[in-house]
């Protein structure tokens, strides 16, 4: 995710791999205690959602809004109107096994957004 504005932002391919100012990894700061990647710095990626004034939620909350939209854009774009009003269109959210409690809840939260199928969690 690279934000021009906290409301304007690019995402996935659009995000040069040498942006300094990307944020990467996030979902793994849905939990604090999550080990962080070596390939990005955390301390980069927690200075630029200070600058945004965002958490990982919000950040998490932009990429499933705009994955949800692109995937529904790119199933309209390959069936007839008609065929997509008698057909339901269901998205599914998974999680690691090992994800943690306090990962699975915020990933819950921000999914309860959109109108996904959500796996029954013990």
């Amino acid at each position: 995710m690279l934000y021009d504005r906290p409301s304007q932002f690019k995402w996935g391919f659009e995000v040069g791999q040498l942006a300094s100012n990307k944020i990467e990894a996030f979902k793994l700061l849905l939990d604090p205690s999550l080990p962080k990647p070596l390939y990005t710095s955390a301390m980069v990626v927690q200075r630029e959602l200070n600058r945004l004034n965002k958490t990982a939620v919000d950040v998490t909350r932009d990429f499933m809004r705009s994955l949800y939209q692109w995937a529904l854009t790119h199933i309209e774009d390959q069936h007839l109107q008609e065929y997509l009003e008698i057909v339901m269109v269901k998205f599914v959210v998974s999680m690691p096994a090992v994800w943690p409690e306090k990962a699975r809840r915020a990933t819950l939260q921000v999914s309860a957004n959109f109108p996904l199928e959500l796996p029954e969690t013990n």
